[in-house]
């Protein structure tokens, strides 16, 4: 399916005020954070503690975004996030404002558990394109990237966060290639009808109704599936954004 011919309505549903953990809570953050996971093949749908991540995973192979914000972004809190590291600054001294959210629940313990990689991400501050023009254009916002090694063609990946699936998946399909000098710019927009060859799986927040990162996981988990994780999670008062509970999907 062509990405400009998606329709966004069908990831349509009401999120109360309620719901939405756009700030973090005092002390812990995350705090009795909780984990759902989806398993595709099974479509059964487990509801767990966040610290079992890493027993889930299994030591499967995780690329995570290792941005380090600018110091203009307005989220300068989450400096104190581990994967907020200013020496992953790119050599003309920009940082990110694309936010790394998806994977802030992570602590150092929990990231010593995980079999991780890294890429870092430059995202400019872009005020003119909007949701309907995404979808429109068929592009995303560019994301400038560096990974810390090669990434091979067609090798899966558990993805922390949908802009490491958005790196992940622009060069999925282009054979027997790794991505030249470690590093590039990615405008990709995935809806479904998006075949992916890189992510074996997505770490992400519950997102905002029909915007083009929970179209992004509809296309991996399928339209139909992600709906009905999304209702599951409203009936059973998950909190949803930045700052709310995870889903996993496999």
């Amino acid at each position: 399916m062509n990405s400009t011919l998606f329709d966004p309505s069908v990831l349509a549903f009401e999120l109360p005020d309620s719901l939405k953990a756009t700030k973090p809570n005092l002390g812990n953050w995350f705090e009795d954070c909780r984990l759902i996971f989806f398993d595709r093949k099974t479509g059964k749908i487990e509801n767990h503690p966040f610290e079992e991540l890493p027993e889930i995973l299994d030591d499967r192979p995780c690329y995570a975004n290792n941005a380090w914000l600018d110091e203009s972004c307005g989220h300068l809190w989450r400096l104190q996030c581990i994967w907020a590291d200013k020496k992953a600054r790119d050599k003309e001294g920009r940082g990110t404002f694309a936010v790394p959210s998806a994977g802030l629940p992570i602590d150092i313990v929990m990231k010593n558990e995980l079999n991780l990689r890294f890429l870092q991400l430059f995202t400019p501050e872009i005020k003119s394109r909007n949701q309907d023009d995404m979808y429109r254009e068929g592009k995303s916002l560019p994301e400038f990237f560096r990974f810390q090694d090669p990434l091979p063609y067609a090798t899966q990946f558990i993805a922390i966060g949908t802009t490491v699936v958005k790196v992940l998946e622009s060069f999925s399909n282009v054979p027997n290639v790794t991505i030249e000098g470690n590093e590039g710019v990615s405008e990709l927009l995935i809806t479904p009808g998006h075949r992916f060859l890189n992510t074996k799986g997505i770490l992400t927040n519950f997102h905002h109704p029909k915007e083009p990162l929970m179209a992004l996981v509809a296309a991996f988990m399928g339209v139909e599936q992600c709906m009905e994780v999304y209702k599951y999670a409203l009936m059973n008062e998950l909190r949803f954004v930045d700052f709310g509970d995870r889903l996993l999907v496999i």
